[in-house]
């Protein structure tokens, strides 16, 4: 599988800063950030079957990469129906089947229980918060 970016763009850090959702806006978006290896997906105000048809090209670019290390973060989202969710399920298959690396981020109670009903808990392993390299450390 080849990769877009150059060698010396592979594992550079990205912020995990989520930008603010106007207070009542409806409208969701997936803002995808790539630096090397590293991908962030944020997942912002209202995920449905629009914003997912919407980002899908987006982060399938963003995934062509070895190996990929992917962060979605779910934390911006205020409403997420099940093509968000198959999406968010899809995305794991996908680096997992790419022997690359997942971490879904998500901190809101109504979507933890949705995932443990669906019995996606433990497939994803959700986590309250990201996990950053040590400055000064080396990025895969």
């Amino acid at each position: 599988m080849s990769s877009k970016a150059s060698p010396a763009d592979r594992g550079g850090p990205f912020s995990l800063s989520p930008p603010s959702v106007a207070p009542g806006s409806a409208a969701g978006t997936v803002r995808v950030v790539a630096s090397g290896r590293r991908v962030l997906a944020e997942f912002l105000g209202e995920i449905d079957l629009l914003v997912v048809v919407d980002a899908a090209p987006g982060l399938a670019d963003a995934l062509r990469v070895e190996r990929p290390l992917l962060t979605v973060d779910l934390r911006p989202a205020t409403f997420i129906d099940g093509s968000g969710l198959t999406l968010v399920e899809e995305l794991h298959a996908r680096v997992t089947q790419e022997q690359g690396e997942y971490v879904l981020v998500c901190d809101d109670p109504k979507v933890l229980r949705l995932l443990e009903i669906l019995g996606l808990r433990p497939l994803l392993a959700p986590v309250s918060a990201p996990t950053l390299p040590a400055a000064g450390s080396p990025h895969p």
